[in-house]
């Protein structure tokens, strides 16, 4: 249930000792642990060296990084001492850019998949017997067995409802007969505003006790593997990336069993109409112990709204620079307040049952945070034109170089001097690139790097970033008149999109239609003489380097082979870019979403790929909790009217959810059971290459 809050100018100041993200003593021994068999002593000791490698790369600020050889990729390493003393598990092949696939599939899809389970004590284990019980699900389904549509009289009864609450033309009497609570306001800048938002522990008890994915949710870290020899890494989903193994890694002395629950957030602001400029600011969260095939589809509601981030001008404070740090302090106090009941329990855990009715000690934990560009400098605190993740120059932006990451225990503790003086706070946020947030949100997460925790976004770095510079980059190379030639000419064909009318004219283009002009890019210009009348040979290999780049990056498995052969194309369009000088196009290519592409191979050994963090869905979300939530209200006390239709509706589709489950548990006790032959033998492979045998 949403309820409002009051942000108050009442701080304190957080102990640094839980503030530097993860405290690690003792990495343990693989002597005492349940070590699979296949695994000799060598490999044994080999994880232990990965496991400490993993854990300082997240404690020390040092995200996996590519050391390069004249532009080319060479080896992956997490650290930066050589290799030969931290061995790590991505290798890349010696001759660059051929891959060596005798290990993996060049396209990420594995015939078999070796998988090595956490080998400290068994995370996601059962709390005792005496927690244990039915789910609060199933207590609710026995108690109303009497029929399928309780607690509503008939079908009929249900149905009316359902018809009032999801379609009805009006919600005027619904609203007066259920009013919600008064909202308590704030004033900022001589403007009252009120915060929504709802209880966060209680939307994560929601989302890990929904009968719905019971089986399907990941309680551990694993390893996966594409051959017997473990020299070949796979990467798909969360609980597959080095981050989790780290976090339990961690929670193994203290929590041993623990289940971490890995939070992903979102945020991003939108516009509710087209004239008026009405805006939201939604914040969504979801976990990562659901398959993102399960958390990418809107009609399994495993995304869920946790809040309305206050959307205001400011327009009494007429200071520039002070109008922009108000706005950051506002969206900094709301998101503390919302996220504050987390902070405790990511260390101490917080009983949990799971929709199976099995109790759970879970430890939610602040892994992810998915937003575009702006939202990413908003919450990193960082200055608009830099990277959020590391200390890049400005003027070298371009460069295929990887720089230091951002020390998160500099930032905490210049973030600690916000209740000193106010000049000497500015000033040592000026001296290590931040801006004066006065006590971020993310300060005091344990096990958290705020800096390692912006994921990258395919959607607006690579399709409305990336390819929108490359495809304005063409029209300056060969004009749109024979761009858009090319356009028209080409044959119809099922698997692309004809733009009959050219793409030079299109305005507010979209995220889909930039994945369909990346289709048909390379047949605008292959053959295709420069008005120069110079071969186009130059300018299509880095194109075609390019578009290498950002299919590899949508993989939705990786290796270590695809992570090698994505940094190659990565090499090769840096040695191949200055053709767009060449021609008088660019003078330089210090743009940070061309500089974010080095990130992508850490993020995807750390969280996964990078379905797992996609804009994608988030933006698909502001239909639903958004967009049709304004049009059901009057358009006058906005977010009162949209929390009240958005809880009931929820309130709706639970039951709905509840009918089904009912239905189909009446089914299955209809059936008549059939003798069972003799079993079959038949291969079969799931999405992530995984053979399974019936």
């Amino acid at each position: 249930m949403f309820t409002s809050g009051t942000l108050h100018a009442a701080h304190t100041t957080h102990d640094a000792n839980t503030t530097r993200g993860m405290d690690v003593t003792d990495h343990g021994s693989l002597a005492d642990a349940n070590v699979p068999d296949t695994i000799d002593a060598d490999a044994a000791d080999t994880a232990d060296a990965v496991d400490a490698n993993v854990w300082e790369a997240l404690v020390q600020d040092i995200e996996p990084t590519v050391d390069t050889d004249q532009g080319h990729a060479s080896r992956v390493q997490l650290s930066p001492s050589p290799p030969s003393e931290t061995p790590h598990p991505l290798t890349s092949p010696p001759d660059p850019p051929i891959c060596d696939g005798s290990n993996s599939n060049t396209t990420g899809s594995q015939a078999q998949v070796i998988v090595d389970s956490f080998p400290h004590g068994v995370p996601g284990t059962p709390m005792p017997d005496p927690f244990q019980g039915q789910s609060d699900h199933r207590s609710h389904e026995d108690a109303i067995n009497t029929s399928v549509w309780a607690p509503f009289h008939s079908q009929c009864n249900w149905e009316i409802a359902l018809w009032a609450k999801m379609h009805g033309p009006t919600l005027s009497a619904l609203t007066e007969l259920l009013q919600i609570p008064k909202c308590e306001d704030f004033t900022i800048g001589g403007e009252r505003l009120s915060f929504y938002f709802q209880n966060v522990l209680q939307c994560i008890r929601t989302l890990f006790g929904n009968p719905e994915f019971a089986h399907e949710l990941a309680f551990a870290p694993e390893r996966h593997y594409s051959d017997p020899k473990r020299t070949c890494r796979v990467y798909s989903e969360m609980h597959t990336g080095d981050w989790w193994w780290a976090v339990q890694t961690s929670l193994k002395s203290q929590q041993p069993g623990a289940t971490v629950v890995p939070l992903i957030l979102s945020s991003n602001k939108t516009q509710l109409t087209l004239f008026r400029g009405k805006a939201a600011y939604p914040v969504y969260l979801t976990i990562g112990n659901i398959p993102k095939a399960t958390h990418q589809k809107p009609s399994h509601h495993a995304q869920l709204l946790i809040g309305y981030i206050p959307t205001t001008k400011l327009e009494g404070i007429t200071n520039q620079a002070a109008h922009r740090r108000a706005l950051a302090n506002l969206f900094h106090t709301c998101m503390h307040k919302l996220l504050a009941p987390v902070t405790h329990y990511s260390e101490s855990g917080i009983a949990m049952m799971s929709g199976d009715g099995i109790w759970h000690q879970c430890h939610p934990v602040f892994a992810v945070f998915v937003g575009d560009y702006p939202e990413q400098t908003l919450v990193t605190c960082t200055y608009n034109g830099r990277c959020p993740k590391c200390m890049v120059p400005l003027d070298r932006l371009g460069e295929y170089t990887r720089f230091p990451p951002r020390s998160y225990n500099k930032a905490i503790d210049t973030f600690l001097l916000a209740d000193e003086e106010v000049r000497i706070f500015h000033a040592a946020c000026h001296e290590v690139g931040l801006k004066p947030i006065f006590h971020p949100f993310w300060e005091s997460f344990p096990f958290s790097n705020i800096f390692i925790s912006i994921t990258l976004d395919i959607l607006h770095q690579l399709l409305q970033g990336v390819a929108k510079h490359l495809m304005a980059w063409l029209r300056r190379a060969f004009g749109p008149v024979a761009i858009d030639a090319r356009c028209r000419s080409l044959p119809p064909n099922h698997h692309i999109t004809t733009f009959m009318k050219g793409i030079s004219g299109l305005s507010c283009v979209t995220g889909l239609e930039h994945k369909n002009m990346c289709r048909i890019l390379l047949g605008l210009i292959i053959n295709h003489p420069l008005p120069s009348g110079q071969a186009p040979l130059w300018l299509v290999r880095t194109v075609c380097t390019l578009l290498d780049f950002l299919y590899l990056a949508q993989l939705p498995s990786q290796t270590t082979d695809t992570l090698c052969r994505l940094e190659d194309s990565l090499a090769s369009f840096h040695s191949n870019k200055s053709i767009f000088v060449d021609l008088g196009i660019r003078d330089h290519f210090n743009i940070p979403k061309v500089h974010s592409l080095i990130h992508y191979s850490s993020s995807i050994m750390l969280f996964g790929t990078t379905d797992n963090y996609n804009m994608e869905q988030t933006e698909r979300l502001h239909i639903d909790f958004a967009k049709d939530a304004y049009r059901a209200t009057n358009h006058k006390d906005k977010y009162q009217q949209m929390t009240t239709w958005l809880e009931r509706h929820e309130k709706v589709q639970q039951h709905i959810a509840f009918i089904k489950r009912r239905q189909g548990a009446d089914q299955e006790n209809m059936q008549i059971p059939q003798p069972s032959g003799p079993p079959l033998l038949k291969r079969r492979t799931n999405e992530q290459g995984l053979i399974a045998r019936s």
